[in-house]
């Protein structure tokens, strides 16, 4: 219980914010019936009736128990690396802009597939994190030259990872969203390439000197900004990663080096079911399918020598 306490607590403070936001809205829904419909990512609804919210919503619903459960545990692993790279409110507007982007990506790659009757995706309603999530898997596979080992046993080039997984889990996992899963991936390639010197350091550090934010900055899993390394720095004395030579996170102890570097070890999995959802008539005249989206302050003290004589 203890251990699970520490673990609990190296969660820095954005992706713990999110991780309870996704469990208390499941926890809801099982409850009182969340109605998914009204709330999933449906790109023909948001392109054509102007239902941007859907973006946001669909990101925070989840389809059962092992949906949430392995998208979570994906996050804790892939989203805290970030975190510290970034910077608690860095990431924040990272997540916000991220969301929005594979939103986009997916309506695009929907309304492509629909130009040239591939398959109708403009009516796929899609719910849970797992887009968000394959571009945090896309960021950590860039930034990591080396190779990720598949069910323990097959290694793979790093910058193919992605593509690989998506294969993988659509074929033993025929109804989750393709375009949803391919959108973060696409999504994560724009963040490495075109987005890449994209920073919000100065705006983040005016909102950490706000009055109202001391006792959130002076939290032990909050982290601040520092624009010297290049990367955020966390201020805790420990932070975690998860290994390179398997699927499922792992934890242990990440490198401090690799951190004030700028890089993040990370890779996720996910898991989903799916179910049939009717949409009503007077929106959309087909049948829909919801599917499951899926450094801690460095103080170098220079203790200069003086020469005595």
């Amino acid at each position: 219980m203890e251990e699970v306490k520490n673990r609990v607590k190296e969660i820095s403070f954005i992706t713990r914010c999110f991780l309870i936001t996704c469990i208390l809205i499941f926890i809801f829904d099982c409850l009182f019936t969340i109605n998914h419909f009204l709330f999933c990512s449906l790109p023909n609804l948001e392109l054509y009736n102007f239902q941007v919210w859907r973006i946001y919503t669909c990101v925070f619903l989840h389809q059962n128990f092992l949906h949430l459960l392995f998208n979570m545990m994906a996050l804790v692993n892939l989203g805290k690396e970030i975190e510290k790279q970034k910077g608690s409110i860095n990431y924040l507007i990272w997540l916000i802009l991220m969301i929005l982007l594979c939103g986009l990506f997916l309506i695009s790659i929907s309304w492509i597939f629909s130009i040239f009757n591939i398959k109708d995706y403009m009516n796929e309603c899609s719910i849970g994190a797992s887009g968000l999530l394959f571009t945090m898997l896309t960021l950590s596979s860039l930034q990591n030259p080396t190779t990720k080992k598949i069910f323990c046993f097959i290694s793979v080039p790093n910058f193919i990872y992605p593509w690989l997984l998506l294969i993988i889990i659509q074929l033993f996992m025929p109804n989750v969203s393709f375009v949803g899963h391919l959108a973060g991936i696409l999504t994560g390639f724009f963040d490495k390439y075109v987005l890449y010197n994209l920073s919000f350091d100065n705006f983040s550090k005016k909102i950490e000197k706000l009055d109202i934010m001391s006792k959130i900055v002076n939290s032990s899993s909050f982290v601040i900004s520092d624009s010297i390394f290049g990367a955020s720095i966390i201020q805790r004395n420990s932070s975690t990663s998860i290994s390179n030579n398997s699927i499922l996170p792992i934890w242990n102890k990440s490198n401090e080096q690799d951190i004030a570097n700028g890089k993040f070890p990370g890779q996720g999995f996910i898991l989903g079911g799916s179910t049939q959802s009717p949409i009503p008539s007077n929106q959309v005249n087909t049948q829909t399918n919801i599917t499951p989206l899926n450094v801690k302050n460095v103080n170098n003290n220079n203790n200069n020598e003086k020469d005595r004589k």
